[in-house]
């Protein structure tokens, strides 16, 4: 629970003081958990991501939070995990 908690999270409220999280950890996330049998992958049908905002100052701070992370987690939920590519994401 604790890796999930980590990953999906935009930022991190407990451990980390409300720090954003690196791109590279978010496009790095698999929705499918570790240790689940793979016939139960299909079941898998996206994903949600959580951004703690009661302690952030400005929208302008919640959107450099945001952004482009939820970008990374849709195309983490769209793509199957082979055809991952962080380089292409990133546009180079």
């Amino acid at each position: 629970m604790k890796k999930l908690f980590e990953h999906v999270h935009l930022n991190h409220p407990v451990a980390k003081e409300y720090e954003t999280i690196p791109l590279t950890k978010a496009y790095s996330f698999d929705p499918i958990p570790e240790g689940l049998d793979p016939k139960y992958d299909s079941k898998i049908l996206g994903l949600g991501c959580q951004m703690w905002s009661e302690w952030i100052p400005t929208v302008q701070k919640i959107n450099l939070q945001i952004f482009p992370r939820l970008a990374a987690y849709a195309e983490v939920s769209w793509t199957i995990k082979e055809e991952k590519d962080y380089s292409k994401f990133l546009g180079s």
